[in-house]
């Protein structure tokens, strides 16, 4: 039986340009996802969404919270008001100037340029309903100064 010859030019050159595609795309693959996104509305104040909660609502089929970040991020963008993002590994991204600046979120997280140290106030809270309240929906309160703007 015949064997095929091995050539191990070739192999070296394979493995070589796999392991740079890997280190390229590294920044990209390993991208905190969001946890929490803060944004400015109509009225210029600074909205907390929980990103992670939205998601985890969306996966039991609930997508009203995602739903409602996704436009409001939209209006901010449109808009050219404040977005910022807090990811899951805590990096403060400025998404607002990233965007500007044509970079992807993950090219953002790796770029120091946009990184953030304080975290903008929040005034209102996306509800798992959908509206902008003025109760965290994860600090547990009672409710009794809820208050409910719509988005636009």
């Amino acid at each position: 039986m015949r064997t095929m010859p091995f050539n191990k030019s070739r192999l070296g050159k394979v493995v070589i340009v796999s392991m740079l595609l890997v280190l390229f795309t590294a920044s990209a693959v390993l991208a905190a996802p969001p946890e929490a996104i803060y944004y400015g509305n109509a009225n210029s104040q600074v909205v907390k969404a929980d990103y992670a909660a939205a998601i985890e609502a969306a996966t039991e089929g609930d997508l009203v919270m995602l739903l409602a970040i996704k436009n409001a991020l939209k209006a901010a963008q449109d808009n050219f008001r404040v977005i910022v993002i807090v990811t899951t590994d805590d990096k403060i991204v400025d998404w607002a100037s990233a965007l500007d600046d044509g970079l992807s979120f993950a090219l953002s997280q790796t770029n120091s340029n946009y990184w953030l140290t304080v975290i903008p106030t929040p005034v209102l809270f996306i509800q798992p309903d959908g509206t902008e309240g003025a109760q965290d929906p994860g600090s547990g309160g009672n409710g009794d100064d809820f208050i409910v703007v719509s988005i636009e």
